[in-house]
C-alpha cells in the first residue's frame, strides 16, 4: 500500500443515469466496468469513494456507460476497523489483477478499468482517459430481464449474452454481482474514527457462473437463491471476463424491484 494524496477532480457533467431497464451494449453507448478496491479503515479511500459515486451519477465520458462496483478488501481489517463489507474474496481477486497486470503490490484505493488497466482511485482524469480508451474493439451483448417467478415460483432473472459479429477468440467468463445500490457507515476506530462514509455499487456477492460455449452464445435462468437470495433493491451486474482474470468484455447492469413478473 502506498501513501496517497486527493488529486484534482475533472468537471463531471451529464445526467443521472436510470437502473429500471437493462443498459445494453450498444454502438452508442459501451459498458465499461469500474472496479474499486477499497476499505472503511484506508484514510485515503473516502475520495476515492465519492469519485465513484460520481462516476456512476454523472457519466462523465461521452460514448460510455460506466457500471461501477465497490469492491472492499480485508486486509485493512486488523488495523482498528472491521469494514462490514469486506471480503477476502475481493482481497483475492486483487492480487490476481496485480499478478496480471505486472503491478509491485496491491493497493487502496486502486480502480481497475474493464480489468485491463488499473490507476489509483481518486485520479479522476486518468481514469476518465482509461474509459475512453476502454472504448475501443467489439463487445459482447449482454441482457438481463426483470425478475419473474418459474413455476415452482422461485424469482430468476434471465441472462442473454451473443458475441460481436467477428470476435477474435471466445475465452470469456460470465461473472455475476450483486450489489448494495448505496450504503452508509459510521466509522468507530481506525484512520476513518468519527466520520461518515457512503458507498455506492457494494459487492455482497461475486460469482464465476461458468464458461462462454464456443459459439459466443450463453442463455439461462438465474435463480435468486443461495448468495443471490437477497436481493431486493439491489443492483445485479453480468458481465464477461476474460480466463485469469483478463479483459471484461461485456456487462450490463439492472436495479431489482421488489415487483416480480409472473
Amino acid at each position: 500500500m502506498r501513501p496517497l494524496t486527493l488529486l484534482s477532480w475533472l468537471t463531471l457533467i451529464s445526467s443521472p443515469i436510470t437502473f429500471g431497464a437493462v443498459i445494453p451494449a450498444d454502438e452508442t453507448r459501451q459498458p465499461v466496468v469500474v472496479e474499486l478496491f477499497t476499505s472503511e479503515g484506508c484514510s485515503s479511500c473516502p475520495p476515492a469513494d465519492a469519485l465513484l459515486q460520481k462516476l456512476d451519477q454523472t457519466q462523465p465520458v461521452p460514448g460510455a456507460f460506466v457500471i461501477v462496483l465497490s469492491e472492499h478488501v480485508d486486509y485493512w481489517d486488523r488495523l482498528g476497523w472491521k469494514d462490514p463489507f469486506s471480503s477476502p474474496l475481493y482481497s483475492r481477486r486483487q492480487e490476481a489483477y496485480v499478478r496480471r497486470l505486472q503491478l509491485e503490490s496491491a493497493y487502496t484505493p486502486q480502480v481497475v478499468i474493464d480489468g485491463n488497466s488499473e490507476a489509483v482511485g481518486s485520479d479522476a482524469g486518468k481514469i476518465q482517459e482509461a474509459i475512453r480508451k476502454s472504448l475501443a474493439g467489439e463487445r459482447y451483448r449482454v441482457e438481463i430481464t426483470p425478475v419473474f417467478r418459474n413455476d415452482r415460483g422461485t424469482p430468476e432473472v434471465h441472462i442473454q449474452v451473443e458475441a460481436p459479429r467477428k470476435p477474435a477468440q471466445h475465452d470469456g467468463r460470465l461473472m455475476i454481482a450483486l450489489a448494495e445500490n448505496s450504503a452508509v457507515s459510521d466509522i468507530r476506530r481506525g484512520e476513518n474514527q468519527g466520520r461518515r462514509l457512503s458507498h455506492v455499487a457494494v459487492v455482497r456477492s461475486l460469482i464465476d457462473f461458468g464458461r462462454i460455449e464456443s459459439s459466443g452464445r450463453f442463455s439461462a435462468d438465474v435463480p435468486l437463491t443461495g448468495e443471490l437470495a437477497n436481493w431486493e433493491g439491489k443492483r445485479f451486474i453480468a458481465f464477461v471476463q476474460g480466463q485469469q482474470y483478463g479483459r471484461i468484455q461485456g456487462a450490463a447492469v439492472r436495479l431489482l424491484s421488489a415487483a416480480v413478473s409472473k
